[in-house]
């Protein structure tokens, strides 16, 4: 089965966007709650 250049490169970019709202979330907690010292 073969699958569009366009869908795995928009695919790609989807889990980097979550991948990195996720990473944004996490520290955004963290911070909240004392664990994070920036």
């Amino acid at each position: 089965r073969r699958i569009k250049f366009e869908d795995v490169v928009s695919y790609k970019q989807k889990m980097k966007k979550d991948q990195k709202q996720n990473l944004i979330d996490i520290m955004t907690f963290d911070e909240e709650n004392g664990l994070y010292d920036s």
